[in-house]
């Protein structure tokens, strides 16, 4: 097949008839026909107007100016002298008090991910059920120790488990890993539930007590008084969560807001009124009922009714909003570990009710290192109720059921899991390539690859890219030198707060890397995904960014973001399918698509803007290749290296670290040159056929090695262990 699907041969034919409403197609995005963002007042280089004044909100609290000078506060490793702007100020029981937009991150295990030596068992494929035997092996390995697995195919019936605390499995061979070096831990047809569950339970719940705070717990602090600490253990895993404000939750979005404000109350939570209703059942599927903000914390020491906690509030969980902690049903997994395998779901069509590869299950410092997961149905790895967790240097791909509705996501955080780090993978060739659903805060997405977000039936909209969302309110989460076609969120099921987004690369631009260069849905011969009823409604449809194209996004109810020292944009990058070009923004109400929007910030499921996003969204030493320009949002400062580590991580090697600046015009990125086939002008997709072309590239690990994964480029170490020469 041609790249240029189905004879279409002129650019405004193809935009003209491939894009459709996603209300039309029921995508997990319902945004209108177009999509898009509020401008808001640039002048010259200044990006965000700094207010004169601070007005009150609709809850007699002063929203900050976006102002980086006076009363900003420095947070965080290596921040130096950069300055935040002050957040929102809130009442407590205490009297009134200023949020601070940013927190000190510091994710997964202090030292990193343990390199345990000792060999417990060791196991070869049976060609049987080999869940049994492994979850034998981790049951009666002592402490400290390892489950090893011989290269070969692994059958697993039913999920790999653990039955206790501080084993870890081994493989011999992940990513990369050739045939006679690879241990495979193969999903069988019959599977129903995860491949690999790292947890004690594969359903825990928080069902147990629930008691009361009886004073705030105040952001940044590590403990609280509670009604009563009966039946409370130290080291135990817990469930911090809060009520939404019913003046958040009015059945209508809040659009408004003061200058320099959100028309939201705090905690600033807000359900999207037409898919989370009041009394829908979504609003328990990720939290307790009503409660969307929440947080797992660690319990570490218990004083009458006074606990202290292992990592600090990072919102401030109030009496006004009923903070309650709330114990689990089964207890948490402590210091496990997957490593080296390569992980599948059991392909379709027998694997339909097969989901999920991975969890990360109310766990407590464990991880995931250099694993390949593959075909998976539901997400490939989620990180669910866990705290401290680290999933790095693994390979994701390849979702069996690219379709909204939580059939295709990458890599997923859910029910509060807090302060887990996942950091230099690759997250390719999914519905979203990850999502947030009710995460907990102080978790960091970082220097990880995220590339082709789809929708089997309907390849010409693109996907959410890195983001923090899809169920309200995620909070506090940084996203840090990641590389992906759009840095993005959703309002499908609510806002999300608070949001950190420091030295990350959006292209603008899906690579549709083989196969999908020469995906075409055709609705006479595909059924999977139809929303019409009716053969050849969505007939030829080829794989190609007509719809939601953008750099990066802010949409309804989305406040209190951060966007500092990133790269909008890259060298090179492909007009088509689209015919205008690029736009620095677009505005409400038209929300044009074509020129490509470098930002898209307040828009939602109507042609109004969010004022409350527009108003409280900071963009700082930001460059972007419409307008081949930095935008300050007054004067210029320093960048932070990194809001999480304090120098070069040793998974860069000899690569040159940070390896985006945002604020350096002459130098926005460093690049990593490799040759692959020509684009179609048509498309913008990449050929099949003729002589190469050398592309700019980015040098970033967890790329190159995608390179190599793919043969696209010479394997070297990097291959095998997602660590640079």
């Amino acid at each position: 097949m041609s790249n240029d699907h189905c004879r279409f041969v002129t650019v405004a034919g193809l935009a003209s008839f491939l894009i459709f409403a996603p209300a039309c197609v029921h995508s997990d995005r319902p945004h209108g026909a177009t999509d898009a963002a509020q401008a808001n007042g640039d002048v010259g280089m200044t990006d965000v107007p700094i207010p004169t004044g601070n007005d009150a909100g609709p809850d007699a609290a002063q929203d900050a100016a976006l102002s980086p000078t006076g009363t900003g506060t420095a947070t965080g490793t290596g921040t130096g002298s950069y300055m935040f702007p002050s957040g929102p100020t809130y009442n407590t029981q205490g009297g009134s008090r200023t949020l601070s937009r940013t927190i000190p991150w510091a994710p997964g295990i202090a030292g990193g991910v343990p390199n345990l030596t000792t060999i417990c068992k060791t196991l070869s494929p049976t060609g049987k059920a080999d869940d049994g035997p492994i979850n034998a092996a981790l049951a009666s390995c002592a402490d400290n120790q390892v489950v090893k697995l011989n290269p070969g195919t692994y059958n697993i019936t039913n999920a790999v488990s653990w039955q206790k605390s501080n084993v870890v499995l081994r493989g011999s061979g992940g990513p990369g890993a050739d045939s006679t070096t690879q241990t495979k831990l193969m999903g069988d047809p019959s599977l129903y539930g995860p491949v690999v569950n790292i947890g004690l339970n594969l359903f825990p719940h928080p069902v147990g007590t629930s008691v009361n705070f009886t004073a705030d717990g105040i952001q940044g602090t590590t403990s609280v008084a509670v009604s009563s600490t009966a039946g409370f253990n130290v080291g135990d895993l817990v469930l911090i969560d809060m009520l939404v404000d019913p003046a958040d939750d009015t059945g209508a979005w809040i659009l408004t807001g003061p200058s320099g404000g959100t028309g939201l109350v705090y905690p600033y939570a807000e359900y999207n009124p037409t898919k989370s209703p009041q009394g829908d059942a979504s609003r328990g599927w990720f939290s307790r009922t009503n409660r969307a903000v929440s947080q797992i914390m660690e319990i570490q020491s218990i004083t009458g009714n006074t606990l202290s906690f292992s990592a600090p509030f990072h919102m401030t969980f109030d009496v006004a909003h009923l903070a309650q902690m709330t114990q689990f049903d089964v207890q948490p997994l402590t210091n496990a570990g997957l490593e080296d395998v390569y992980v599948a779901g059991a392909p379709a069509p027998g694997g339909q009710v097969q989901y999920n590869n991975i969890t990360l299950n109310l766990a407590k410092y464990s991880w995931v290192r250099n694993v390949e997961s593959d075909q998976s149905n539901g997400y490939s790895i989620g990180i669910d109720q866990a705290f401290r967790c680290i999933v790095r240097d693994s390979y994701v791909h390849s979702t069996i059921n690219p379709t909204p509705g939580g059939a295709g996501y990458g890599i997923e955080f859910s029910f509060g899991s807090a302060d887990n780090l996942v950091e230099n993978n690759i997250s390719w060739n999914f519905d979203k390539v990850m999502v947030m659903r009710v995460s907990g805060g102080g978790n960091v997405m970082a220097y990880n690859y995220m590339d082709d977000g789809w929708i089997a039936y309907q390849p010409n909209w693109v996907e959410s890219g890195i983001n923090a969302a899809h169920m309200t309110t995620p909070h506090f989460e940084l996203f840090e030198g990641n590389l992906s076609f759009a840095l993005g969120t959703d309002p499908t099921w609510g806002g999300s707060i608070f949001i950190t987004w420091l030295r990350n690369l959006a292209t603008t631009h899906r690579s549709a890397w083989p196969p999908l260069n020469t995906y075409t849905f055709n609705g006479d011969t595909q059924t999977t995904g139809r929303t019409s009823s009716g053969a050849g409604d969505f007939t030829c449809i080829p794989y190609a960014d007509v719809g939601n194209r953008a750099g990066a996004q802010a949409d309804y109810g989305d406040v209190f973001f951060n966007y500092v020292g990133n790269v909008l944009g890259s060298i090179g990058m492909p007009t088509a399918p689209q015919t205008h070009g690029f736009a620095y923004e677009n505005s409400a109400p038209d929300w044009v698509e074509d020129p490509v929007p470098m930002w898209m910030i307040g828009s939602g499921d109507g042609s109004a803007a969010d004022q409350g996003v527009v108003n409280t969204v900071f963009r700082d030493g930001n460059y972007d290749y419409a307008t081949k320009s930095v935008h300050w949002n007054a004067g210029v400062q320093t960048i932070p290296s990194s809001l999480y580590l304090s120098g070069k991580p040793a998974f860069f090697g000899s690569y040159s670290w940070p390896w985006v600046d945002g604020s350096n015009a002459a130098s926005p990125y460093v690049t990593h040159a490799f040759a692959y086939y020509p684009l179609s002008t048509n498309l913008g997709t990449f050929g099949t056929t003729g002589s190469l072309t050398t592309y700019s590239g980015y040098q970033l690990p967890a790329f190159v090695r995608f390179l190599q994964l793919q043969k696209i480029e010479p394997p070297t170490t990097l291959m095998t262990t997602g660590v640079a020469p």
